[in-house]
């Protein structure tokens, strides 16, 4: 049946704030071992958990962004760090 199927657009997540897929699921289980993100490199409090690329990842989303089910994977960052980090070209150097 269709009725719990979630459908989204590249990696946003839909408008219920359910992430598809497993993406979403690691990113989901960051939270749930790790909590709420603490703060940012940059010193601003931290709104996201976002994957270290110091890390290999365990897979990557259609779009080609990385992602790990290892929570250590991941480091908490203020939005503006996040989107700023998701533009670089993967394999130049992390931002946090």
């Amino acid at each position: 049946m269709l009725e719990d199927a979630v459908l989204s657009c590249g990696n946003h997540p839909p408008a219920d704030g359910r992430t598809p897929g497993v993406y979403g699921r690691a990113h989901r289980n960051v939270r749930r071992e790790r909590g709420n993100p603490g703060a940012c490199a940059c010193g601003r409090p931290g709104a996201e958990w976002a994957f270290n690329d110091d890390t290999p990842p365990d897979g990557f989303t259609v779009g080609g962004y990385p992602y790990s089910f290892d929570p250590a994977a991941y480091a908490p960052v203020c939005i503006r760090c996040h989107r700023r980090a998701a533009r670089r070209p993967r394999g130049t150097e992390a931002l946090f």
